[in-house]
């Protein structure tokens, strides 16, 4: 489940997983299954219903998959997508980015305020 915790690298905060450069080789594929916020508040009564839930784990920190998205490119991570959703679960997919290259920072048109950008975050290469 989400671990978006502050001051952790983005990975680590957008995932919960320690995934260090070392970890991850040029277009090495990256998936995370996550729990991620509804669309609407309908929809995630609904999914919470679905799962057997009356309320959310307090653990989770209900984050939405563009945020996510945004911080796996932040981390250094290439061809970032959201392969599957069901209401409030993603399969979150990037790969390293090809040796040699300098991956983005952010997607075009996307920018990550302080609140969500970690200071001191890793990059993977």
């Amino acid at each position: 489940m989400s671990r978006a915790l502050e001051g952790r690298p983005s990975l680590q905060r957008a995932c919960g997983v320690d995934v260090s450069p070392p970890m991850l080789t040029p277009n090495g594929f990256f998936a995370n299954l996550e729990v991620v916020a509804s669309a609407t508040p309908r929809l995630h009564a609904e999914f919470l219903n679905a799962i057997g839930r009356s309320a959310d784990d307090p653990e989770d920190r209900l984050v939405d998959v563009e945020t996510q998205l945004g911080w796996m490119r932040a981390a250094g991570l290439a061809q970032v997508e959201c392969m599957w959703r069901w209401r409030g679960m993603a399969l979150l997919t990037g790969r390293g980015a090809p040796a040699g290259a300098t991956p983005a920072v952010s997607a075009p048109g996307e920018t990550m305020s302080d609140d969500s950008a970690p200071a001191g975050a890793t990059t993977l290469r």
